[in-house]
C-alpha cells in the first residue's frame, strides 16, 4: 500500500503546482508596494498609499477602532494636521492622460496638473481644488493650509500670448527688413522708383523667410531677454470656517511653526514696468499684511525663529537680471519695524576682506532667537563675456601636491563654487563673528544654536592619502560664537566627532583603540569612557582590510548625563566623566539572549532620552531569526521591558502616535509582501512561555491587526519558500 500511496501523492502535488502560473515580465507592472504612511497625533487614523509599479495608485485612510475606511484614487504627498482633524493631499492626473500628453510632446504648461484634496477625517466628502502646484501646513499649528495654484491658461490668455509673440516678431522683422532695404538702396546708384522700392522690400522679406534667420535686431543686438517667471496665486485657507485670502504673483511661501504668520514672496508683473517683487508677511491672528521688502531681483533662504517673531532672508536688489556679479545682503525683520532692514553686507565690520553674503547657505535662527547663522563666501570675478566661448582655450593643470586628483577637482567644481562658510550674527549685540574658514570647512551648530560654541572639523592637508586609505584624517576644534576663539580637541586623527545635545561634551569613537571618548567643553579634559567594557563595541565579523567600525551610538540621556552605545546585542550606558562604571541597559535574560536590541526613533524632533518616557525598540534573534518589538523606559541599567510583537518576519517603517498609544509598522517575509499592521499598546494579554530550562515566563503580548493586503494575485503564481536550517 505504501508503495502505491507515495507516487499518487507526488503526482497530486505536481498537479497542484502546475495549476499556478509562472511569473513573467507581463505581470511586474501590476505588483503593488506601500510607500507613504502617516499616523495622526491621536493615533486614531492610519494613512498609506498603495501603488503599482506602473499605473494609478491609491491612498487608504483607516480608523481600525470604528472600521472607518476611505480609499482615495491617485492621492499622494499627504499630511495630517496637528489637531488630527484634517488630511490634506495632492491628487495626480490619470496615469494614461499624463503618458499620452508626454508622447504628444506637449509643453510643461499643457500637461495635466495635480489637484489638492482636503478630507475631514472620519467623513466621506473630499473638497478639491484643481491645478495646485504645492501646499504647506504649519508644523505645530492647526486650522490653516496654504497652497499655490498653477498658471491660469484660459483660451483668451493663450490667444493673447500668441498675438503678443507675433507682434514682437513682426516689429523685429520690420526693423530687419528696413535695414536690408537701406543697404540695398545705398548700393543703387541714382534715383529709384516707388515700384523698384517695393520689389526691394519684398525681396528683403523673402530673404529673411528663406534663410530662416533668427529674429534679432538689425544692428546685431541680442534678442529680447527672457523675463523672470511670473508668480501665481497663493491661497491661505482657514480650514475651520473656509475663509480664503489670496496673494497675487506668489513664488514661494512659509509658515512659522505655530501657524500665526505666513511669509510670502511675490514676483513683479512682467507686463507692468511699475510692478515690483515683494516679500510680504501675513498675520493669521490680526489678518493684516506687512510689506517687508519691495523691489529686488532675487530673495531666498527665508528663516523664521522658533517663536514666530523674527524673520530673516538674503536678497539682492541693486543689479539687473542680466548682471554677471551680484552681491546679496542679509535682511532682518521683527515686529515694530516698518520693513526689513539690512543687517549684514560685504562692508560690515567682521566680514573678511573680499567676502560677501552667500546666496547658497542656509539661514537659521538659534532656538532662543538670540543668534542668526548664515554663510559668507569669497567674491568671485565676473565672467568675461567679451570672449567667444568656443574660441577660448581651456587647460586643466594638476600638481601632485593638490588635495584632490584632477578628475575629482572637476567633479567637485560646482560644489566648490557654491561653498560658503558659517557665520553668526548676534542680534542683540549687532555683532558679526566669523566661524567657518577654508581650514574649518565643516561647522556643526550645537544645542540648536543656543550653545556659546560650535564644533568645527577640517581635513585640510590630509586629503591626499584619502586616495588610497579610503578615509582622511581630520582635526577638530571648538569655536566660541562670541569671540571666534578656537580650542583644538584632537589633531590629524581618522575619526569623526559630534557634540552632545545640551552642548556639555564632544564625543567620538576611535577605531584605532576601539573605544569611545568624551571631551568636556568647560574643562577641555578628554576621557576614555568605555575602557572598562570587556565585550567588543566593534564589528567582530569585519572582513575587509580596514579597522572595524563600531556598532553605533544610541543617543544621550537628558542633560548629557549618560551616553548610550551598542555592542552586538545590548546597549551600554556610559558616563561622560567616567565617574561611574558602564552598565548594560537590558538584563541578559532568556528573552534578550542572542537578540540584537536597537532603538527605533519614531519622533521627528528626538534629541535625547527622558526618564519620564518610554521608547520603542526592535530585537532580532541571530539564532531563531525572529524579529520582535518592545517598549521600554530608559530609567536605569537592567531596565524591564514589555514585549508586544515577535515573529519570524521582518518589521520596518515604524510609526508611533504623538500620544505614544498606537503603533503601526510593516511586516514582511520572503513569502509575504510588506503589509501594514496596527497595535494599540494599551490593550495587552499575558501569554505563558517555556524557556530552554523548562521554566515558565509570562510574556505580555499585544495582538496586532493587519490593515492592508497588497498583492493578493501572488497566490496565483508559483512562489518559493523559506526555511531555517543550520
Amino acid at each position: 500500500m505504501k508503495k502505491r500511496f507515495f507516487p499518487i501523492l507526488f503526482l497530486f502535488s505536481i498537479n497542484v503546482i502546475a495549476q499556478k502560473k509562472p511569473l513573467d515580465h507581463t505581470v511586474y507592472d501590476g505588483w503593488q508596494s506601500i510607500n507613504e504612511r502617516l499616523i495622526s497625533n491621536d493615533g486614531a487614523y492610519i494613512v498609506y498609499t498603495v501603488n503599482p509599479q506602473e499605473g494609478d495608485g491609491e491612498m487608504v485612510v483607516q480608523n481600525p477602532k470604528n472600521n472607518y475606511k476611505k480609499v482615495i484614487p491617485r492621492a499622494y504627498g499627504a499630511t495630517i494636521t496637528e489637531d488630527s482633524r484634517y488630511l490634506i493631499f495632492k491628487i495626480k492626473p490619470f496615469f494614461q492622460d499624463t503618458r499620452q500628453a508626454k508622447i504628444k510632446k506637449k509643453k510643461a504648461d499643457d500637461l495635466p496638473k495635480d489637484s489638492l484634496g482636503i478630507l475631514e477625517l472620519g467623513k466621506d466628502s473630499i473638497f478639491s481644488i484643481a491645478r495646485v502646484k504645492s501646499f504647506k501646513t504649519p508644523e505645530l499649528g492647526a486650522g490653516y493650509v496654504a497652497y499655490q495654484l498653477e498658471k491660469i491658461l484660459s483660451d483668451s490668455a493663450k490667444k493673447k500670448t500668441v498675438t503678443d509673440s507675433l507682434q514682437i516678431k513682426n516689429d523685429l522683422l520690420v526693423k530687419l527688413a528696413d535695414s536690408l532695404i537701406r543697404k540695398s538702396i545705398d548700393s543703387i546708384k541714382g534715383n529709384i522708383t516707388k515700384e523698384e522700392l517695393i520689389v526691394i522690400a519684398k525681396n528683403a522679406a523673402a530673404q529673411i523667410i528663406i534663410e530662416g534667420k533668427d529674429v534679432a535686431d538689425a544692428e546685431g543686438d541680442e534678442t529680447v531677454a527672457k523675463a523672470t517667471a511670473e508668480g501665481t496665486d497663493i491661497v491661505l485657507k482657514n480650514l475651520y470656517n473656509n475663509k480664503e485670502t489670496t496673494f497675487k504673483l506668489g513664488t514661494d511661501f512659509y509658515f512659522d511653526k505655530q501657524g500665526r504668520a505666513l511669509l510670502i514672496e511675490t514676483s513683479k508683473k512682467t507686463k507692468d514696468s511699475s510692478s515690483k517683487a515683494l516679500v510680504l508677511l501675513y498675520n493669521t491672528v490680526t489678518q493684516k499684511t506687512d510689506t517687508l521688502l519691495k523691489g529686488f531681483s532675487d530673495a531666498k533662504n527665508f528663516a523664521i525663529d522658533e517663536a514666530g517673531n523674527q524673520f530673516a532672508f538674503v536678497a539682492e536688489r541693486d543689479s539687473s537680471e542680466k548682471s554677471l556679479q551680484k552681491f546679496f545682503k542679509l535682511y532682518y525683520y521683527t515686529a515694530g519695524q516698518d520693513s526689513a532692514k539690512i543687517i549684514v553686507d560685504k562692508t560690515i565690520i567682521g566680514m573678511p576682506l573680499g567676502y560677501t553674503v552667500s546666496e547658497n547657505a542656509k539661514v537659521e535662527f538659534s532656538k532662543d532667537g538670540s543668534k542668526l547663522f548664515f554663510g559668507n563666501a569669497p567674491i568671485r570675478s565676473p565672467k568675461d563675456t567679451t570672449l567667444v566661448e568656443f574660441e577660448v582655450a581651456k587647460l586643466d593643470i594638476w600638481n601632485y601636491k593638490d588635495d584632490y586628483l584632477q578628475t575629482q577637482q572637476l567633479r567637485n567644481m560646482d560644489n566648490e563654487l557654491k561653498r560658503s562658510y558659517t557665520t553668526v550674527y548676534h542680534i542683540n549685540k549687532n555683532k558679526l563673528v566669523q566661524l567657518g574658514a577654508d581650514d574649518a570647512e565643516t561647522i556643526t551648530i550645537v544645542n540648536e544654536g543656543n550653545a556659546d560654541w560650535v564644533l568645527a572639523e577640517s581635513n585640510k592637508g590630509n586629503r591626499v592619502e584619502g586616495q588610497w586609505t579610503g578615509s582622511t584624517k581630520s582635526t577638530a576644534f571648538i569655536i566660541n560664537t562670541t569671540s571666534g576663539e578656537r580650542k583644538i580637541i584632537y589633531q590629524n586623527k581618522r575619526i569623526n566627532s559630534a557634540p552632545s545635545p545640551a552642548g556639555r561634551f564632544v564625543y567620538w569613537y576611535d577605531a584605532a583603540v576601539k573605544n569611545y571618548f568624551t571631551c568636556e567643553v568647560a574643562t577641555g579634559i578628554t576621557k576614555n569612557v568605555s575602557g572598562n567594557i570587556k565585550v567588543p563595541l566593534f564589528d567582530e565579523e569585519n572582513d575587509v582590510p580596514d579597522l572595524p567600525g563600531n556598532y553605533g551610538v544610541m543617543g544621550w540621556q537628558n542633560g548629557d548625563s549618560v551616553l548610550f552605545v551598542y555592542d552586538r546585542y545590548n546597549v551600554w550606558s556610559l558616563h561622560p566623566t567616567n565617574n561611574v562604571l558602564p552598565k548594560k541597559l537590558f538584563a541578559d535574560n532568556n528573552l534578550q539572549k542572542m537578540a540584537m536590541l536597537r532603538f527605533i526613533n519614531t519622533e521627528k524632533d528626538h534629541r535625547s532620552f527622558s526618564s519620564a518616557k518610554s521608547y520603542l525598540f526592535s530585537s532580532f534573534n541571530r539564532s531563531s531569526k525572529q524579529s520582535g518589538l518592545f517598549i521600554s523606559a530608559i530609567v536605569s541599567a537592567n531596565t524591564t521591558n514589555e514585549i508586544y510583537y515577535e515573529k519570524r518576519s521582518a518589521t520596518s517603517r515604524y510609526l508611533r502616535s504623538k500620544n505614544n498609544e498606537v503603533l503601526a509598522f510593516s511586516v514582511e517575509s520572503y513569502t509575504n509582501s510588506p503589509d501594514i499592521y496596527y497595535c494599540d499598546t494599551r490593550v495587552t494579554s499575558n501569554i505563558p512561555f517555556y524557556d530552554s530550562t523548562g521554566n515558565i515566563e509570562i510574556r505580555m503580548y499585544l495582538t496586532s491587526l493587519k490593515l492592508s493586503g497588497i498583492n493578493p494575485q501572488q497566490a496565483n503564481y508559483n512562489w518559493g519558500t523559506a526555511e531555517l536550517f543550520s
